[in-house]
């Protein structure tokens, strides 16, 4: 986004801070507005209003992961993976062009299936979508473990 440097210092700022005080800063999770982790309705849905079904749960993100979360890139990794690998994705859930990116890196024996989803959360707790990817991927797990 526009303010990833922001929100990159952002975290920097709130880690000096919780170094300074042990205060940690924090935003909500999943909101639909202001600052958040997680703004889309689909999330906000699932984790601001229990659907998440986690009696503990806050909904609460610490700013300072924003420092290392926001610069982590997954991307190199895919390189380096050697072992056979199955990816499930669809094209409404999270980042499917970063995942297209992740696969087309991938050496040695790979595969990819695209499963229509309703948003990220849908393969979460909706049984048929998580019934679909856990049999893809015990598929994969018998025949290569």
């Amino acid at each position: 986004p526009d303010d990833f440097d922001h929100k990159v210092a952002q975290g920097t700022a709130a880690r000096e801070h919780f170094e300074k005080t042990a205060e940690v800063l924090k935003v909500p999770a999943a909101a639909l507005e202001g600052d958040a982790a997680m703004t889309l309705p689909s999330t906000y849905d699932y984790y601001a209003t229990q659907r998440a079904g986690v009696s503990n749960y806050k909904n609460e993100f610490a700013v300072k992961s924003r420092e290392h979360f926001l610069n982590f890139d997954v991307q190199s990794a895919a390189k380096k993976i050697t072992i056979p690998v199955r990816m499930v994705h669809s094209e409404n859930a999270l980042s499917p062009t970063f995942a297209r990116t992740f696969f087309k890196a991938l050496p040695g024996k790979i595969d990819i299936y695209w499963i229509e989803g309703e948003n990220q959360t849908a393969f979460y707790d909706h049984p048929q979508l998580v019934q679909s990817a856990a049999d893809l991927l015990a598929e994969h797990f018998h025949h290569f473990l």
